[in-house]
């Protein structure tokens, strides 16, 4: 949340901890110290200096009923809006934005496009300007965009000449790619500011795979989904506790050839599982994993989708 200081002094040092301060210009204006992007930092997108409105996937003022959307900047003159080369997203802002947002990588396929990794989801309170930690392995190539949840609303320009936007309703993630027209309300500047490392890393939790594998405490089981891959052979996926943590396992004929670290869950007795899905990809040896998860004195959801090829866990986000 934007915080209200009455000192440039205080501006100054908040700004430097990443969150952008709104104080008294002395003439009752309100002017916004925006922190600069993290050192050694490329950015895509907007620089958030001017504010807009907040709208919705419609380009209306939000309300309860608004839908859904994914929203992407495709031409925003001056700016990079195109990923130059793989790399990773370690922060991610927004202004005049409200409610609940989720940053999306997009990878374009000749005239159509898919969501291939996407941040944990935020919440947004004011119009000020909000700057969020993650972890996004992106490649040469991918683009990037704000799903909105029902609801909130996505802070944007007017009068930025030649910017324009496309977007899938409900997203692009639960749709055919099918952009509105331009003019309808959304080609704006899009008030997203994506700050990321060329040659950068994701960063990955530790997994053990083979015959290490095979040896490793078995845990306390908390759920297990069996089924098979596409092309016939049965598998089977755990979510085990280990004292203060919690990991994945998989097996194939009952032995156990993968384990991998779940990021931010940490066992309690408040804490739980909201889902575990697994499910079967086009691949003929590949899985997709989601678990949504809430941890003690918390109310906020968050979650992790991995892949699995063959004998071992790729982590998404």
């Amino acid at each position: 949340m934007a915080l209200w200081l009455a000192g440039a002094a205080v501006v100054g040092a908040v700004a430097a901890a990443g969150i952008a301060a709104v104080v008294d210009g002395g003439d009752g204006s309100e002017t916004v110290a925006v922190s600069p992007p993290l050192a050694g930092a490329e950015v895509l997108g907007s620089d958030l200096e001017e504010p807009g409105r907040a709208l919705d996937c419609r380009g209306r003022a939000p309300r309860p009923s608004s839908p859904a959307c994914t929203v992407m900047q495709v031409e925003l003159p001056g700016k990079t809006l195109v990923v130059p080369e793989d790399g990773v997203i370690r922060r991610w802002g927004v202004r005049s934005s409200r409610g609940e947002l989720v940053l999306v990588v997009v990878r374009p396929r000749g005239n159509q496009a898919s969501q291939i990794a996407r941040s944990r989801p935020e919440f947004v309170t004011d119009s000020g300007v909000h700057l969020f930690p993650t972890n996004l392995a992106v490649e040469r190539g991918d683009e990037v965009g704000l799903l909105t949840i029902p609801g909130s609303a996505l802070g944007a320009r007017a009068g930025v000449e030649g910017a324009t936007t496309r977007r899938w309703i409900p997203n692009l993630a639960a749709s055919r790619p099918a952009d509105l027209e331009p003019g309808t309300g959304f080609d704006r500047e899009l008030l997203v500011r994506v700050e990321y490392f060329p040659g950068g890393h994701q960063r990955r939790p530790r997994q053990i795979t083979g015959t290490e594998a095979t040896t490793l405490s078995p845990g306390r089981v908390r759920a297990r989904r069996r089924l098979r891959f596409t092309r016939g052979d049965p598998v089977e996926v755990a979510l085990v506790q280990l004292g203060e943590r919690f990991v994945l396992d998989e097996f194939i004929d009952g032995r156990r050839v993968a384990r991998i670290d779940v990021p931010d869950f940490r066992p309690s007795e408040e804490g739980r599982i909201i889902e575990l899905e697994v499910y079967a990809e086009e691949a003929p040896l590949q899985l997709g994993v989601y678990i949504e998860f809430v941890n003690a004195e918390s109310s906020r959801i968050l979650d992790h989708f991995y892949a699995v090829h063959g004998r071992e866990f790729l982590f998404i986000n």
